[in-house]
């Protein structure tokens, strides 16, 4: 196809066959001067037969290291006339564009916020420091206030009195007296509960309802049991700390009514004469059954 190429352009361009060789491709010209150069070596080495009479092993090696060559210039060459693979062009939009100018924009941006970032964190943590100082101080002094509270307290005033220093003496007497009765009452107590408890549990069982029977359990914290008006709430007084009978608190009467408590409910209709909480029941014919016999009951 060169060759061709080659015969046309100089039938057609005859006056311009001196500047032939620039107007043909880079790859004709490797091609013309590499057969030159194979026709140079064919013609040296025949003259060099003809000169030695035949080759000997030495020129056959040489010639077979020269066609070598041959066929790696060869390849070469036609490794160059393969085209490189080209990419595909992709449009982009002008607003998608990243430019010089955007890329250092926006480097610009993000160390600003990087240094943003760095200095509300430096901020943050000099507020923590300065919350922290501020709490060291006050707990430091209500540490100094309380230590001057305790040696205000512990101070005597009637050191170096004798009447003063005996008078506390016999009541710091009195009440250790009171703490060590108390420690002892408190352990008897403790020991009694224990031997009350092995002597029950020797016992049979016949004997024990019996015990139980003659010696039964005494409330001492026993409220009177109160008279409950129609659908009123009942409210529990609880189970702690209801043993002392010093607070009046604790000695009112439970069963007294409070807030709507304190109307007659059974001047209500009769749907209103229901208690709220069975009309929550899953089973409605239950629920229904239930609220019928509980009004025909609490009818007056």
């Amino acid at each position: 196809m060169s060759k061709l190429l080659e015969i046309f352009l100089h039938h057609l361009w005859s006056p311009c066959a001196n500047y032939l060789p620039h107007l043909l491709p880079l790859q004709l010209i490797r091609q013309r001067a590499l057969q030159a150069r194979r026709r140079k070596e064919e013609e040296e080495l025949a003259a060099a037969f003809q000169i030695a009479g035949g080759a000997g092993e030495q020129d056959a090696d040489e010639e077979e290291d020269e066609d070598e060559e041959d066929e790696e210039e060869e390849e070469y060459s036609s490794s160059d006339n393969e085209m490189a693979p080209k990419l595909k062009p992709v449009f982009v939009r002008k607003q998608d564009r990243i430019t010089l100018k955007d890329k250092q924009r926006a480097d610009m941006l993000e160390k600003e916020a990087a240094e943003e970032t760095e200095r509300l964190a430096n901020e943050r943590r000099r507020d923590t420091l300065k919350i922290l100082e501020a709490e060291i101080r006050r707990e430091a002094e209500e540490a100094r206030a309380l230590e001057d509270e305790l040696d205000a307290i512990d101070s005597d005033d009637g050191r170096g009195d004798p009447s003063k220093e005996q008078e506390e003496y016999e009541l710091w007497k009195v009440r250790e007296l009171k703490r060590i009765r108390r420690e002892r009452e408190a352990k008897e107590a403790i020991e009694q509960e224990k031997e009350e408890i092995e002597r029950i549990r020797r016992m049979t069982d016949a004997q024990r309802r019996e015990e139980f029977r003659k010696n039964p359990k005494k409330i001492t914290n026993k409220a009177p049991k109160g008279k409950y008006k129609f659908l009123q709430k009942y409210f529990h007084r609880g189970a702690f700390f209801v043993s002392t009978e010093e607070e009046k608190l604790f000695q009112r009467d439970f069963a007294a009514p409070t807030l709507e408590d304190h109307f007659d409910k059974t001047k209500l209709r009769a749907v209103m004469q229901v208690c709220f909480l069975i009309l929550l029941m899953k089973d409605h014919a239950c629920a229904q059954t239930v609220a019928l016999q509980f009004s025909s009951f609490c009818s007056p």
